[in-house]
């Protein structure tokens, strides 16, 4: 990752300094004239910085909106990480695309995901394991600890079918399923994994991993407390993807009902921009997802890429610098 210092650097902002390693900020210092600052500062302090910035590199929880792009010189937009649809707040997409705003994503990190749901599919296990250890006074089969349970995964895109391949190949997993999006795909049917066309019939499942797109008024709260009260005893509920894919009444009403199951959150749904959002609303949904904190419920927040986030950080740092030597031979 070494890069040649230049004697003219465009200015950048970071919008998003956690997300880089510190070996890569020692790169893109050779590269840029660089402000950075976390997306707490607030619209106008991130405005203030952006307005002489030609680049912008921004992930994270932050969002790209027409405000701030009407008042910057931003010639380009490098994301860091997939989701990039995500990231647009209303209309930014199409303002990009008409002021020829050239908009750049690194891609990657989608093993380390894959990976960090998988070890919390495991620890769910060993844990449901070691209750009935105590319980019955004798150790469970040999057999490998998740090849007897159904796991379906909720939006099989590029992430949600590396985690079924991983279950398949590294766990011996073979009760696997899928369901959401736009219906079955024959790559994954030909690999022996079926699909399942009910979201309700989805969650009679022992594992349900959720990584859907999130699309106002499409999947916006599309599971609910009907699906969740399918999950089976002991179950697990993961969903690193989008707050609002999940009805928070129906969490909350799910989680005081069924103390024997458990939730996994990325930590944005209940500590990011989605809850600050509501709260800053005064919405009572906001109290809803407080309430699940408050009352030390059986659900936990924890980062997407969990123990694996350096190497996902690593990976879009490689890209990161390839792409911004791209944007530097454009610009000379």
């Amino acid at each position: 990752m070494e890069c040649k210092e230049l004697p003219m650097k465009p200015k950048a902002f970071i919008s998003c300094p956690d997300m880089i390693l510190a070996e890569v900020f020692l790169q893109l210092e050779k590269l840029l004239d660089l402000v950075w600052g976390g997306c707490n500062l607030g619209q106008q302090a991130v405005l203030n910085n952006l307005r002489d910035a030609l680049i912008w590199i921004v992930g994270g929880n932050e969002k790209i909106t027409v405000e701030l792009l009407k008042k910057s010189k931003i010639r380009f937009i490098v994301y860091i990480g997939e989701q990039l649809s995500t990231a647009y707040g209303p209309g930014a997409e199409e303002f990009c695309k008409t002021n020829r705003i050239c908009v750049l994503t690194t891609g990657g990190g989608r093993e380390a995901v894959a990976l960090s749901v998988i070890e919390e599919m495991l620890a769910h296990k060993r844990r449901q394991q070691s209750r009935i250890m105590r319980s019955f006074k004798s150790p469970p089969g040999a057999r490998k600890i998740l090849q007897s349970d159904k796991i379906v995964v909720v939006g099989a895109g590029g992430i949600g079918s590396l985690i079924l391949k991983l279950l398949r190949d590294k766990c011996g997993c073979t009760n696997l399923w899928y369901a959401g999006g736009r219906g079955s795909k024959p790559e994954l049917e030909k690999e022996g994994y079926r699909y399942i066309s009910s979201l309700l019939d989805a969650f009679r499942a022992d594992i349900v991993s959720v990584h859907l797109t999130y699309i106002p008024g499409v999947t916006e709260k599309i599971i609910g407390l009907d699906e969740l009260s399918n999950l089976r005893r002991y179950g697990l509920f993961l969903n690193y993807a989008r707050a609002w894919l999940v009805n928070p009444d129906g969490l909350l009403k799910f989680l005081l009902k069924r103390r024997d199951a458990r939730a996994i959150f990325d930590p944005f749904y209940v500590e990011g921009a989605e809850l600050g959002s509501l709260r800053n609303m005064h919405d009572p949904l906001s109290e809803i997802l407080r309430a699940i904190l408050r009352r030390k419920l059986n659900f936990e927040s924890r980062g997407h890429t969990a123990i694996y986030r350096d190497e996902a950080y690593l990976q879009y740092g490689i890209s990161l610098l390839q792409i911004l030597s791209q944007i530097l031979q454009e610009l000379r």
